[in-house]
């Protein structure tokens, strides 16, 4: 799985890499880099936009129940729960 792929299905129209004509197809791909790295240790952070306004959680807990996938749904859930009191 890729991240595109990964990231990407949940959305009615997912982006492609074949949307791209061949020539910015062909600029692009000199800007991309492979590497590897080892993992030492995975830290894990609850981020669930409580530190942004209000107006801004709202609309991303919108966003999730209008997509209604279940994790969407399980994330908004998530996230109303999280609201700074």
């Amino acid at each position: 799985m890729t991240i595109c792929s990964g990231r990407g299905r949940a959305h009615a129209h997912p982006w492609s890499v074949a949307e791209l004509s061949p020539e910015k197809r062909s600029a692009l791909l000199p800007a991309i880099v492979g590497f590897s790295m080892e993992i030492t240790r995975i830290e894990g952070k609850l981020k669930l936009s409580q530190n942004r306004r209000p107006e801004d959680r709202d609309g991303a807990i919108a966003g999730l129940r209008a997509r209604g996938t279940p994790d969407d749904l399980a994330l908004a859930e998530r996230m109303e729960r999280a609201r700074p009191r």
